[in-house]
């Protein structure tokens, strides 16, 4: 039998000490843990908040003012801000129009085409309803 190992032998109380200090230090630790991810948390926060009234900071004469390559970035950032995942701006060949393109945030896939004209271009949205894309008119 080793001496200290069960209650009432000598080296008991040790033991105990021992146990204290040990859940003194995981509660710490988790003290630790629990402040950095509020802090994280808050930073997000206030990061989304700063994002959110950058975005919101734009009239619509400035927007009008954008070019279409920023007025692409901008609707990119209006879907970020607005929790969708995965925005990318497309602007390549063969996308059937699709310029900022992510996750709405169910799951189901975003796409959306921007022109920056004076009248209502179509050939794109035809070319992605045939191929079984719905248009979603905004209003």
């Amino acid at each position: 039998m080793v001496p200290g190992l069960f209650p009432g032998s000598a080296a008991a109380p040790d033991l105990e000490r021992l146990k204290e200090s040990a859940t003194a230090v995981v509660g710490g630790a988790g003290w630790v843990l629990l402040r950095a991810h509020r802090l994280a948390v808050g930073e997000d926060r206030a990061w989304r908040a700063q994002e959110e009234a950058r975005v919101r900071e734009l009239s619509m004469a400035e927007v009008d003012a954008l070019s279409w390559q920023e007025s692409e970035a901008y609707v990119a950032d209006l879907c970020r801000r607005d929790g969708c995942t995965k925005v990318v701006v497309s602007g390549k060949s063969g996308d059937l129009g699709a310029d900022v393109v992510g996750c709405m945030a169910d799951g189901r896939k975003l796409v959306i085409q921007c022109k920056k004209c004076t009248k209502v271009v179509l050939k794109g949205v035809a070319e992605g309803r045939d191929q079984g894309i719905s248009p979603v008119w905004g209003g």
